[in-house]
C-alpha cells in the first residue's frame, strides 16, 4: 500500500526507493509512513540519502 501511494503521488521513483521500502525495518517504515502524510517531496519523506 505504501509503495502504491508513493507511485500515485510522485509517479516515477528514483532507483533504490522501492528496494529500500521493501527492506526497511518496521520502525523505519512507520517513520516514512508518517512523513508521507505531510511530506511534499521524496526528500522530505525519506531524507536525502534515499532520493538519488
Amino acid at each position: 500500500m505504501f509503495l502504491r501511494q508513493l507511485h500515485r503521488r510522485f509517479d516515477r521513483l528514483p532507483a533504490g526507493i522501492e528496494g529500500s521500502v521493501l527492506a526497511a525495518s518496521g520502525d523505519q517504515f512507520e517513520e516514512w509512513n508518517d512523513h508521507l502524510v505531510d511530506g511534499k517531496s521524496l526528500s522530505e519523506i525519506f531524507g536525502t540519502d534515499h532520493t538519488h
